[in-house]
Parts: structure tokens; sequence; C-alpha cells
């Protein structure tokens, strides 16, 4: 009889894993998903801005930022962040139409997309009115002007899948160049810090003790610009760059589904 030479603690790690595994849900994705991952970020950072407001933090970058450069990148990140709660909420929507579409595929297995006018069908169901369709709907209209009886050419659909991907993330190229812009704004402000800190030292004229005193007083303001200018724009730059990447996620996974639906089922005749 052979001797196995599987650990205990290996098989006691094994049957957890299959218990976790029994633990996942089943069925189909839960809705507005990507809307929920925005507002567990927003409801989190709303939490820590309010304990912020609460210790005068605020009140504090306020008095010790002489360039006034943190109150822009805040402004900015507000901005920023209000564009990607109302973007995460289009992108969600349009991610719940095209699961939508793609449970009416998987309802219909063999049948291919019909066009009658304008809209699609899948057996007997309509698809939903949506980005997604529209960029669907023009499959045959490529097939066609080609001159192709079967299938889509791969070029072709590739082409519209380009143009449908540039189309869901062009907003967030502007997003992404602002996240940049206050990570630069906050490298100024360092820069304006130190001018600042020994711009102080060149205006000194006796090394008296109170002229020694306001040297300091002086450099320590300037440093604390430099500083919090720093802080601000690395935040605001990273929490900003978190939400535009979770835009793009769910953007990649509108686009999967897309090109899964282009390629098993965009071959019906227009």
């Amino acid at each position: 009889m052979p001797l196995s030479t599987e650990h205990p603690l290996q098989r006691r790690a094994a049957g957890m894993l299959d218990k976790l595994a029994d633990l996942r849900p089943a069925g189909p994705p839960q809705p507005h998903q990507l809307l929920l991952g925005w507002l567990i970020f927003a409801g989190t950072l709303a939490a820590l801005l309010g304990i912020a407001w609460q210790e005068n933090y605020f009140e504090v970058l306020l008095a010790k930022d002489r360039s006034r450069l943190s109150w822009l990148i805040l402004l900015l990140f507000g901005m920023l962040s209000l564009h990607c709660g109302l973007r995460a909420w289009g992108l969600s929507v349009l991610l719940n139409q095209t699961q939508r579409i793609r449970a009416l595929a998987e309802a219909h297995p063999g049948q291919i997309l019909r066009r009658e006018g304008d809209t699609l069908y899948l057996g007997a169901e309509a698809l939903p009115e949506c980005a997604t369709t529209a960029c669907l709907r023009e499959l045959p209209h490529s097939r066609q002007a080609t001159g192709q009886t079967t299938g889509q050419a791969p070029e072709q659909r590739d082409g519209v899948m380009e143009l449908y991907a540039a189309r869901l993330k062009r907003p967030h190229a502007r997003g992404w160049f602002m996240a940049d812009v206050m990570l630069k704004l906050g490298l100024l402000g360092t820069i304006v810090g130190f001018v600042l800190m020994l711009g102080s030292i060149t205006e000194v004229k006796d090394l008296d003790v109170s002229s020694m005193q306001q040297v300091l007083r002086e450099m320590s303001s300037g440093m604390a610009t430099a500083l919090y200018t720093t802080m601000a724009g690395l935040i605001g730059a990273i929490l900003s760059s978190w939400q535009y990447h979770h835009l793009d996620h769910g953007a990649d996974e509108i686009l999967e589904l897309t090109r899964y639906l282009a390629e098993t089922r965009g071959g019906g005749a227009p």
C-alpha cells in the first residue's frame, strides 16, 4: 500500500479552501457593483474628512500654507471626485445593461443577432437600447460595406471595438491628466516653500538673537508650505488615480462582455 507524502497541514488547508469555495455567491453578478465600489470609497473618504475637520486640520492647512496651492489641490480633488461619481453611475448602468444582453445570449444558445430596422434581437427578445447595443449594431454595417456574407472580418471587428473603447475611456483621460496636475502642483508648492525659506536668510543684516529668531520663524513657515503642499498633492493624486483606475476597470469589463458578444453572436444578417 503506497504511503501518502501529503502533509496533514496541506490536507487541512485544502479542506478549508474547499469550504471557502462553497461559500462563494452563485448566480448572476449583483447590479451596480461598480457604483457600490465607488460609494464605499466615497463614504470612507467622507468619514476621514469629517475627522480631519473635527481635529482642525483644514484650519492648520489654511494657516500654514502661504502659497494657497493646497486649497487649489483640494478644489481640484473635489471636482474630480464629483466627476468620478457621475461617471461611476453612468458606467454602472451601462454594465448592467451589457450583463443583461449577455444573459439574453445565454438564454438563447446558438442564436445570432438579428437586426430589424434599428433594433437588434436575440430570438424574440429585443436588446435594451444602450451604447453596447449601438456598438453591436455597427458590426453588420462593416460587414455589409465590404460585401462579405459570412462572419465578421477580425480587423473590422477590432476597429469597431477600438472606437468603442476610446468612447468609453475618453472622459477618463482628462481625469488622469488632472490627477497628474495635482501632483505637479504639490511639487510646485515644494519649490515655493523652499524659496520662502531661503528668502528669509537673504534679508538678514544683523546676526543678533532677535533677527535669528525671526529667520527661524520664516524658515519654519517656508518649510511648512513645502511639506503641506507636497502632502496635499500626493494624497490628492493617489486618491484620484484610484478612482479613475476603478472606472477603467469597469470600462474594461464592459469591453470584454461586448467583445464576447461580437465574436459569438455578431454574425447575423442585417
